[in-house]
């Protein structure tokens, strides 16, 4: 009997081990996609370069579209704290290509995950015009931090850097800045 018992207290101990050395991960920024459009002819941009975090990063194809994937904080044992996750997605989107306007939008304008609820959200930033830098000059690299909010039904993301709202969504509904639900 008492072998028996020192089994399943082992057995009972490895699984309990086992399963909290899982590896486990959290959505700390959106999966971001969107458009980029010259804003002088209203042509995609192929090759624009986009970054969230300095880590995640994608290239417009030939139609200007990006997706930035997910950034993520995997742990083992202990949960990221509010400070390590905070810092991450207050990082910025940054949108570049050699002969435009560079754009850095704080992420703290989108809709973000927070370490709590560990899911994934999605950001689509719709188009985003950049503006070609006339011949001769260079490029001022300069950066300015945007908080991006979503669209007034009297905006155009021509005119305005906002994000479209999502499809059966209002503006009452996810504004100011809340991320859609």
């Amino acid at each position: 009997m008492y072998i028996k018992t020192s089994y399943l207290s082992i057995l009972l101990f490895l699984t309990i081990s086992t399963l909290g050395c899982q590896k486990k991960l959290v959505y700390v920024a959106p999966q971001i996609t969107g458009q980029v459009i010259d804003k002088q002819t209203n042509q995609p941009i192929e090759g624009v370069k986009t970054v969230i975090n300095r880590q995640a990063l994608d290239y417009t194809d030939k139609q200007g579209r990006f997706t930035v994937p997910f950034t993520t904080v995997e742990y083992t044992f202990n949960e990221p704290s509010y400070q390590e996750s905070r810092s991450r997605r207050g990082a910025s989107l940054a949108i570049f290509k050699e002969g435009y306007e560079y754009k850095s939008y704080t992420n703290g304008g989108l809709a973000f995950t927070t370490s709590a609820d560990g899911q994934k959200r999605y950001v689509n930033m719709g188009k985003i015009y950049l503006m070609p830098v006339p011949a001769g000059k260079e490029a001022e690299y300069k950066t300015e931090y945007l908080t991006v909010g979503y669209c007034k039904p009297t905006q155009s993301q021509r005119e305005v850097d906002c994000i479209p709202v999502t499809e059966g969504k209002t503006y009452e509904q996810v504004s100011p800045n809340q991320p859609v639900q």
